[in-house]
């Protein structure tokens, strides 16, 4: 006694989804449909017979992108279980406001003291102390002042850094010159970026705060006639990547990726130096929890010592015959992460209220102030007027 083949014919089903993505939906029913033969439950025995699939009777899926809505075209006992299964997946996902505060503080001094001598008398000979230390030459300089080269003698000394004075006679008989150079200098690079994302529970979110950087990544000559140079341009600024998952106990599990690159000030390579600091990390944190990422601190100290053997060791005169030059850097970065769920509309209102408040409290031009319930056009007049007059 079983019912006609004709209460076995294909029905159709269209489900209008309210808060799940249509093709993400069709795409899990369709992973269910392939699954086989479902195996049979526990103490049943061994000679039990699977339980057959839902996709066995041949159910078909689509999706309309249009409406958001999924079709099911099958037998109504099968359209029952897939509705089920449906209606389960479609429901209202968590939001995650992540805060992050960004520093990173670097310290960088650096002091140089060289003399620098040369003699020469076209009976005795010649001798010359030379250091070469920051760019400057003590040979070069003395040359190009005793051909009379002003190009060339601007452009060696346009090449120094710091102060560089000397005296001297270049010139006929005994030829003399001393040249001194002094520096000492010190930079501090404090980055503040305090980046907010929004995005849904499971939902990835990237923000970046930057340039595109040109480098060159090779260069072409043919017959000296047509040269070219390949170049790729590289994002260089603060990255954050955040994938929040939330948990059923009101904690938030974090994938973070977080970046701050810049361009070097030194010029000692072949092209640009880029400074790059990068965290990739997976922490648990308390729904509205603080924590904090990297503390990363490299303090390093480099000297340079040269000078003349026996006379740079004589005591405060040992001074006209040495050069010294030390550089300390040191760098701390530090990461502060905040999430924040939002369940509902009121918990997201609430939130962008008080960012909105905050930028009219920062902002030296204030913007409209938005009332509850106004329409845009009225809140932007000048929107409106544009729109009315076909501009858009």
């Amino acid at each position: 006694d079983r019912p006609g083949d004709n209460l076995r014919s294909s029905n159709t089903q269209v489900m209008y989804l309210r808060h799940a993505n249509a093709a993400e939906v069709v795409k899990v029913l369709r992973g269910l449909s392939q699954a086989g033969a479902v195996p049979a439950a526990e103490g049943e025995g061994k000679d039990a017979a699977p339980v057959p699939a839902a996709s066995d009777s041949g159910i078909r899926l689509e999706y309309e992108e249009g409406t958001n809505a999924v079709v099911m075209v099958g037998p109504d006992s099968e359209l029952a279980a897939f509705r089920s299964i449906v209606e389960q997946l479609d429901i209202r996902r968590a939001q995650v406001v992540v805060e992050a505060i960004i520093a990173e503080v670097s310290d960088s001094s650096a002091q140089e003291l060289g003399v620098q001598w040369l003699f020469a008398d076209e009976k005795f000979g010649a001798g010359i102390v030379n250091f070469g230390g920051n760019g400057v030459n003590i040979a070069s300089i003395a040359g190009a002042a005793s051909s009379g080269d002003n190009e060339k003698l601007g452009k060696l000394l346009s090449a120094t850094t710091g102060a560089t004075a000397g005296i001297g006679h270049i010139g006929g008989g005994f030829n003399f010159a001393m040249l001194i150079n002094a520096l000492k200098g010190k930079s501090g690079f404090n980055l503040l970026s305090t980046p907010t994302l929004l995005t849904l529970d499971n939902a990835e979110a990237s923000i970046l705060v930057g340039q595109e950087v040109p480098f060159v990544t090779g260069s072409v000559t043919q017959n000296n006639a047509n040269p070219y140079q390949t170049i790729e341009r590289k994002e260089v600024g603060v990255k954050l990547r955040i994938k929040p998952q939330v948990n059923i106990d009101n904690s938030v599990r974090l994938d973070i990726v977080q970046e701050v690159s810049s361009i070097a000030d030194s010029s000692a390579a072949s092209d640009v130096i880029t400074n790059k600091r990068e965290i990739k990390t997976k922490v648990m944190v308390e729904d509205n929890g603080l924590v904090i990422l990297g503390g990363l601190i490299s303090d390093e100290l480099a000297t340079n010592n040269q000078r003349v053997p026996l006379l740079g060791d004589i005591p405060y005169l040992g001074r006209l015959f040495r050069s010294d030059a030390s550089k300390n850097t040191k760098q701390n970065l530090m990461v502060f992460i905040r999430p924040r769920i939002l369940r509902d509309g009121e918990s997201l209102a609430d939130l962008s209220q008080q960012k909105y408040q905050s930028l009219q409290q920062n902002t030296p031009l204030k913007p409209p102030a938005l009332a509850e319930g106004l329409p845009l056009l009225q809140v932007f007049p000048s929107s409106r007027a544009r729109l009315e007059g076909g501009d858009w």
